[in-house]
């Protein structure tokens, strides 16, 4: 458990478990991989549960253990609800940082070949970054979503055939007053839909998609674009509409460029390139 010291005396556990074995692997490939066997000790309090101290604070005092509390990051209990990319991105980040240090020290060695080992690590950022992408996009659309895998598999499908492609997720912040909405559609996620919606022939794939809840709402919306000058790299009208909703909405927007069939996701204003990570 991740603890912070400015809520560790009034936060309350609202339930408290005994590990009662080591955390395993049981599948190197799935982000979801953990496993771990725990015996549930709510029941034994019973009605007192309440008058019980359970704050963080006294569990953490009260808990005699070689490692009583472990720390977000690395493969630690405080990883397990993040799943395998967090896991994996913190060894990740481990093994750069440690490369870096190597490189760092060989600077005034002689027969090093900086250019090589340089190459090597640019690959290694891109990896790194290519699974960062992938977690955050997780992390923000599993709470949203369930159909995380038809939306991906379109817009693979969707890049693969140059489809442009814009794609509105809606999280907290509702939607409909900051577009110019398009088409009701009211249907249910399909990576097929969604690849038929962009086809350059329909009389959808110029706009949005904006899905909630599961549900494709609306097709050919169109969103505010935003106001920023971008000197340093040419910006299509499918990612200035992406930043411009991102800018003034929670929403979660995927793109697909025409030009390039590269895939890209927006949030919080920002947009950043991703790929498509097999589980």
């Amino acid at each position: 458990m991740n603890i912070k010291k400015a809520y560790s005396e009034t936060t309350r556990l609202l339930g408290y478990f005994k590990v009662i074995s080591d955390p395993y692997i049981w599948d190197n490939t799935s982000r979801w991989s953990w496993e771990l066997e725990v015996k549930n000790l709510c029941p034994e309090y019973s009605e007192s549960w309440v008058a019980f101290d359970n704050t963080t604070a006294s569990i953490v005092a009260s808990y005699d253990h070689v490692h009583p509390v472990t720390n977000v990051g690395g493969r630690t209990l405080g990883t397990l609800q993040y799943g395998w990319d967090r896991i994996q991105l913190s060894d990740d980040l481990i093994s750069l940082s440690q490369t870096v240090a190597t490189l760092k020290s060989t600077l005034d060695a002689e027969g090093i070949d900086m250019l090589k080992h340089l190459k090597q690590l640019s690959q290694k950022f891109s990896d790194v970054s290519t699974r960062a992408s992938a977690y955050h996009i997780e992390r923000l659309l599993k709470p949203y979503s369930t159909k995380e895998r038809e939306i991906f598999k379109a817009i693979e499908e969707l890049s693969s055939k140059r489809k442009g492609a814009l794609i509105v997720i809606q999280r907290e912040d509702l939607l409909e007053e900051r577009l110019n909405i398009g088409t009701p559609m009211f249907a249910e996620i399909s990576s097929s839909l969604l690849d038929s919606i962009f086809n350059v022939n329909s009389p959808l794939h110029d706009g949005a998609v904006l899905i909630r809840n599961d549900i494709i709402v609306s097709a050919a919306n169109i969103l505010p674009l935003t106001k920023r000058t971008f000197k340093k790299r040419k910006v299509g009208t499918r990612h200035r509409a992406a930043i411009g909703l991102s800018e003034i909405t929670d929403a979660l927007i995927f793109v697909v460029s025409e030009e390039t069939g590269k895939e890209s996701f927006s949030f919080n204003g920002s947009i950043y390139p991703f790929k498509i990570v097999e589980d």
